[in-house]
Parts: C-alpha cells; structure tokens; sequence
C-alpha cells in the first residue's frame, strides 16, 4: 500500500478526521481509537504502518515525528496536519501490559 490509498482508505481517514471512529478499532471515543495486540506482534507494526501510509495519502506529509523515548518500552508518534487540527498515530510496547498498542487521535 506504500504510496497510495484506496478511496474506501481515505473514506474511513476523512470520516475520522471529521469525528466518526473506524469501525474496526477495539476501543473508540469521541477523539481517539485504540487497537490492542500482542506484546510486539507483527500485526500491530502492520497495522500502524498501514494508517500512517494512509495517512500521508489522505491527509498529507507527517508534520513531525516525535523524538525517540528513553525507557524499554518502545514508542512511535507521528503528527499530520489536517484541516481542522492534527490527527496523532502512535505504537506503543508496554511490557507491563504484555501489550502493544496503536493509537489514533484527533486534537488541535
């Protein structure tokens, strides 16, 4: 999917950028989404990396990316500016948790 997106992909992108949550995500409210996995599972990366390909399509070019973190749990953020504000993607291992998760969030 590297460097392009269905319209169907940029439909579900646009619809959250304007308020409504993908259908598929675990845990959803007013702004954010959250999908839990597997601590590190490969379905977890694919997924990010699907939304933020997406993301660059239909919403354009990564704002910033957000600096590296110094803890042993990973994490990822990366800013797109959308038309009414930024839209958040993040990955995040959480050993604690036995879990890593992805995030999706709208904010100013």
């Amino acid at each position: 999917m590297a460097g392009s997106a269905t319209a169907q992909e940029c439909g579900w992108v646009d619809a959250f950028v304007a308020g409504t949550v993908p259908s598929d995500a675990v845990t959803c409210d007013a702004s954010v989404c959250q999908w839990r996995f597997e601590y590190r599972a490969l379905e977890a990366h694919t997924l990010f990396e699907k939304i933020r390909a997406a993301l660059e399509v239909c919403v354009g070019p990564e704002a910033t990316q957000d600096a590296p973190v110094n803890h042993l749990d990973s994490y990822d953020l990366r800013v797109f500016s959308a038309k009414d504000g930024a839209v958040y993607l993040s990955i995040k291992d959480k050993a604690a948790l036995d879990a890593t998760f992805v995030f999706l969030r709208r904010g100013p």
